[in-house]
């Protein structure tokens, strides 16, 4: 059997003897024919090398282990790639499917974020849309489409996730003690406008308490320095 290109640390038949998965350094894993050497499929997602691809007691899928500590289970029939599972410090942890739906502990949840290019987006944005309950348990049933609150539910690139926040740019700091900002809506509008002094969150501002920019979509917002000084340390 050959078609890795690396180490192959492990090599394990599946419960009735008539197929074979491998793990490889190459970070993949591959199951063969057991009786005719054939490459039926190779499994492609880990990021690290694998330490260990098993098939579960029924022979009807296969976990793999990795050094990106990520655990994949695949369809041992088709290849198909049905989630992963990061296991997180703690206790915590996360688990996705292809199209990005995910579930997890509150923990793991917390520590999770999106990139759309450099831009990192807020979680609490899309988490509602993604976010699917006993995602697993719908997986492993077999289900066709994953539900949620009874429809199929959105997948990463239903959601216009790219653009979304507004962009927050500082305007010089003028002679009457004021420190201002101009804040350009996006693609998902404005809401409240939250300011945070030594990561606590001090002030709330509502799009009415903002100052609109002549001729513009853009909002202005002043804050006194004076109001601030209670909140640092001397």
């Amino acid at each position: 059997m050959e078609g890795h290109k690396g180490l192959v640390w492990s090599a394990v038949f599946n419960p009735t003897g008539t197929q074979i998965v491998t793990a490889s350094w190459d970070k993949t894993a591959r199951i063969w024919d057991a009786e005719s050497g054939e490459l039926l499929h190779t499994l492609e997602g880990h990021t690290d090398w694998i330490r260990s691809a098993i098939y579960d007691p029924n022979g009807n899928h296969i976990i793999t282990i990795g050094e990106d500590h990520k655990t994949i289970i695949w369809d041992a029939y088709t290849g198909k790639q049905l989630y992963t599972r990061l296991q997180l410090k703690g206790g915590d942890w996360l688990a996705y499917d292809e199209h990005y739906r995910f579930d997890g502990s509150p923990g793991g949840i917390d520590q999770l974020y999106l990139v759309c290019g450099l831009e990192v987006i807020d979680l609490n944005q899309v988490k509602d849309s993604l976010y699917v309950p006993g995602l697993v348990t719908q997986i492993m049933s077999g289900a066709k489409e994953v539900m949620m609150n009874d429809r199929p539910a959105p997948k990463l690139e239903d959601l216009q996730i790219c653009e979304l926040t507004p962009v927050v740019e500082p305007i010089d700091q003028d002679k009457t003690n004021r420190i201002r900002y101009r804040i350009i809506p996006r693609t998902g509008g404005l809401g409240n406008v939250e300011l945070y002094i030594n990561n606590n969150l001090t002030y709330t501002y509502k799009p009415s308490d903002l100052k609109k920019e002549p001729n513009t979509k853009n909002y202005i917002l002043e804050v006194n320095t004076d109001t601030l000084q209670q909140y640092f340390y001397r």
